[in-house]
């Protein structure tokens, strides 16, 4: 089993120990670990307004007339931003409520059941922490689920975890 104490799953060793982000955060930290800090010049401003945040209705990939600019919107939204708001895209929102509540529910599981499904070192799907410097040079602060579906000759079933059962 790979994880928090530098384990390995299949016989893969991860370079050094793996601290989870999760169990960071519950360790009644003083303070962010250094290498978690951006500079203030990588840092958005407190008060950034999210006023410019690109909107985009996704109802116009559907239409012959507005596809080719509903998808250079999304172009520049991601090139400029790296985000955007998407409306009209066609998920029930009692859908989206239920997945957010199954995914704070897998979350919310003790560690060591989540560590069972931990990626291997070069393979991002599974349980696992983004340990990858950022363009900063710090590290990214979050832990994450990563499940790969396509190619179907990539589908992994073992990779989905037994609880929640409707994660699965």
């Amino acid at each position: 089993m790979a994880g928090g104490d530098g384990g390995s799953r299949e016989g893969v060793q991860w370079p050094e120990p793996i601290q989870r982000v999760q169990k960071l955060a519950a360790s009644s930290l003083d303070a962010l670990p250094e290498k978690y800090v951006r500079p203030a010049s990588h840092r958005a401003p407190l008060n950034a307004p999210l006023a410019n945040l690109p909107v985009i209705d996704l109802s116009g990939l559907a239409d012959p007339r507005t596809h080719s600019s509903t998808v250079q919107q999304i172009g520049d939204a991601c090139t400029e931003w790296g985000i955007f708001h998407a409306i009209n895209h066609g998920i029930p929102l009692s859908l989206i409520h239920r997945v957010q509540q199954v995914s704070k529910e897998l979350f919310d599981l003790p560690y060591e059941e989540k560590e069972v499904y931990a990626n291997k070192p070069g393979l991002p799907v599974g349980y696992g922490s983004h340990l990858g410097a950022s363009n900063s040079g710090t590290m990214d602060w979050s832990d994450y689920f990563f499940h790969q579906l396509r190619p179907s000759t990539s589908y992994d079933a073992d990779s989905w975890p037994a609880k929640p059962a409707a994660y699965r």
